[in-house]
């Protein structure tokens, strides 16, 4: 297993010298284009659960990978990142607000 500081530090190594926060970006949501577009092939019915699962995994970890990306050019800390999310959504839950729209609900 690996570290989510590990990883955000050792994942820089497969970086792009011409790669920008633009970059990072645009390839973060072409990552998750194919995670939603695996995940309507199996909807549609060309495959089975256990396909579609096998196929988002490795998406996922691109995701991880430019999420990672995005951080370090930023000078952000991923854990970090990842533990405000937490607190947020657990002050959702308090509120009985984890339904429903907008960011500051």
């Amino acid at each position: 297993m690996i570290d989510i500081d590990d990883y955000q530090r050792k994942a820089m190594k497969f970086r792009l010298p011409t790669a920008n926060g633009t970059y990072a970006l645009l390839n973060l949501a072409a990552e998750a284009g194919e995670i939603a577009g695996h995940y309507a092939k199996y909807k549609r019915g060309d495959f089975d659960q256990e396909e579609v699962l096998r196929r988002l995994r490795p998406e996922i970890g691109d995701m991880m990978y430019f999420l990672s990306e995005i951080c370090n050019l930023y000078d952000w800390d991923l854990r970090k990142i990842m533990h405000e999310n937490r607190i947020k959504l657990l002050n959702r839950l308090s509120r009985n607000q984890i339904r429903g729209d907008g960011d500051d609900r």
